[in-house]
């Protein structure tokens, strides 16, 4: 695969909260289905949830947890009607690298959707990361205000 290929989706964004805040929500079950959408998620590394997306589910299971700092998740099975194949996602790593600015009164984010690049829901999926990220995530650890997706849980 080229390096672009590899890289897929990337999205560097200040956020005006803590660390710890931000962490909290995407680290844990509440938090992910506060910005993104509803399911079971977990909340160790080597756990595998499973979120769900109309009809159709993803299953993600938990890479690397460090506190404050990184959180990566990979792709082990997905079924959704509208990607070609369904299990597109299937083999893509999703990471989330925190760091304190302003002695840690804010944080900037980097996400990364590595392997996005080139696949068919490439277009669609850049623009629900926008969303998911630089709206909803951004509104909750911000205002307490997410914007999650249709049929989440949260706020």
């Amino acid at each position: 695969m080229s390096a672009e290929t590899m890289m897929g989706e990337r999205i560097e964004i200040e956020l005006g909260a803590p660390p710890e805040r931000v962490y909290e929500a995407i680290a844990t079950a509440d938090g992910v289905r506060s910005w993104w959408t509803d399911g079971t998620f977990a909340e160790e590394v080597g756990g595998i949830g499973r979120l769900s997306f109309g009809q159709g589910w993803t299953e993600l299971r938990i890479e690397r947890l460090v506190p404050e700092r990184e959180v990566e998740w990979s792709c082990v099975g997905q079924d959704i009607d509208h990607f070609d194949p369904h299990d597109e996602w299937v083999g893509t790593r999703i990471r989330f690298r925190l760091e304190p600015l302003d002695g840690g009164a804010r944080t900037k984010l980097e996400f990364v959707h590595e392997g996005l690049a080139g696949l068919g829901c490439e277009e669609m999926c850049t623009k629900g990361w926008s969303h998911y990220i630089g709206v909803s995530l951004k509104g909750l650890v911000e205002r307490g205000e997410a914007a999650a997706g249709p049929g989440a849980g949260g706020h």
